[in-house]
């Protein structure tokens, strides 16, 4: 049971979401300290970040296979295996709170090519405002 004045798991605030419940949290988290608003605050900005890294990825993996600067046996074998990778992730351990290292071993590979989406990215803005 939950006293009135305590604090909500992240993951009831993001499936339960409302407005009153957000500030009452916010307003309950600042009363308890630094740390009560910290963790929520870093958990938030962590998904976001790893949301634009999958983004970029997504573009870095279409200019890489469209560029052929990569052989495509090794590309699709990358390809294959965060895929499914990601998809048995998906489907087996559906939770905002998964412990993060069973996905450890696909951060250098997301991170490789959200890299090189970004360059892709940075490329097509350069010349368009060349243009």
């Amino acid at each position: 049971t939950r006293t009135p004045d305590s604090a909500v798991p992240l993951r009831e605030i993001v499936h339960n979401f409302s407005l009153p419940l957000l500030t009452e949290q916010i307003r309950i988290r600042v009363l308890q300290g630094p740390s009560s608003v910290a963790a929520p605050l870093l958990s938030i900005l962590g998904r976001i970040f790893w949301s634009a890294a999958i983004l970029f990825s997504l573009i870095g993996a279409r200019a890489l296979w469209k560029q052929n600067v990569v052989p495509r046996a090794s590309l699709l074998l990358i390809y294959f295996f965060l895929g499914a990778y990601s998809l048995a992730h998906g489907l087996l351990l559906t939770s905002i709170d998964v412990s993060q290292r069973v996905n450890i071993p696909t951060y250098p590979f997301f991170l490789t090519l959200a890299v090189a989406g970004i360059i892709y990215s940075k490329q097509i803005l350069f010349t368009k405002t060349n243009a």
